[in-house]
């Protein structure tokens, strides 16, 4: 009989990050910030060569270790005092300030290089699995029909170890946003108050390099193109919008998007440039059916803020880089 008290289930599993120095990215660090998660698919990812060579046989005959590196997602409900942890490790300008309320402003940069690097420690099974020199490559805030703002970050990094199982410890104040937190402005300073749901993702496209060394983990990991948008569900009243900046390949003077607890707990998004890629209106199909319209906005840079995007945060958390 298999010994039946060594299975386990997800709810047991504790995921926890670090952000590491500057100078060895790749080095762990334990976890200094332990968050819930919904979900993780962090993965060791293996790209060994399998050799077909020809010599009277019609098989692999062998295996030759290859590349390294480690990818997955990791999706957890927006709270303002885990998000920094991520805009640290993106391809961003993170400028902290205050004492016991701090604010975190995070403008985009333009560089190859990621400027920080994270560790996640990830116990599953009562094992821990060690992810190290992770970056993010992609940010997904999704608010969804109950109202409940979740994140998902798209993580490569260098490698994985086996650590010493932490112990977690979690935060009694941290409650995610929820309805009843949202401020949206279309164009900025003119609230809008037909969006049930959208989607703000921004992409950096990062790919782990791989050259010729001692050694099969990447040796750095780079950013590529940036693509941010911002996707919507409106109520279809006017054709202001569809008209003037969508046909008329405009942008808007400003999109904000204000998600609040109190004034010193909040997240905000913002895109100046916002400017209507796609515009899908709702077809007759039914009596009783909603018109609505689904509205995708690309981030355009805007010269005189000098950034396509901006990511504010409100918080007590106070991060400190080693």
């Amino acid at each position: 009989m298999p010994a039946w008290s060594a299975v386990d289930i997800g709810a047991t599993g504790v995921l926890g990050v670090a952000i590491e120095s500057a100078t060895a990215p790749g080095t762990y660090i334990a976890p200094t910030k332990f968050f819930p998660i919904q979900s993780e698919t962090l993965d060791f990812s293996l790209e060994n060569i399998k050799r077909r060579s020809i010599r009277a046989v019609n098989d692999i005959i062998g295996v030759v270790a290859g590349r390294t590196h480690v990818k997955g997602d990791i999706t957890f409900e927006l709270t303002e005092d885990v998000l920094p942890y991520f805009l640290y490790a993106s391809r961003m300008s993170v400028v902290k300030s205050g004492t016991t309320n701090f604010l975190y402003t995070a403008t985009p940069t333009h560089g190859a290089i990621p400027t920080r690097t994270l560790s996640f420690t990830v116990v599953r099974n009562g094992l821990a699995f060690s992810y190290v020199g992770c970056v993010v490559s992609q940010l997904d805030f999704e608010a969804t029909d109950n109202g409940v703002v979740t994140v998902k970050a798209a993580i490569i990094g260098m490698d994985e170890a086996s650590q010493s199982v932490p112990t977690a410890s979690y935060s009694a104040t941290a409650t995610p946003f929820g309805p009843g937190a949202f401020t949206i402005q279309l164009p900025t300073a003119t609230t809008v108050y037909d969006m049930d749901k959208f989607t703000f993702s921004v992409n950096d496209a990062a790919t782990p390099e791989w050259r010729l060394q001692a050694a099969r983990t990447p040796v750095y990991i780079r950013y590529g193109e940036r693509t941010v948008s911002y996707k919507t569900e409106r109520d279809f009243t006017t054709r202001t919008e569809y008209d003037s900046y969508f046909k008329g390949v405009t942008a808007q003077a400003g999109l904000s998007v204000v998600i609040s607890k109190g004034a010193n707990n909040s997240v905000t998004f913002s895109i100046p440039s916002p400017l209507p890629s796609s515009y899908d209106l709702a077809q007759l199909n039914a009596q009783g059916t909603l018109l609505r319209s689904s509205v995708e906005y690309d981030g355009v840079y805007n010269a005189s803020s000098a950034y396509s995007y901006q990511i504010v945060v409100k918080t007590q958390e106070a991060v400190t880089l080693p």
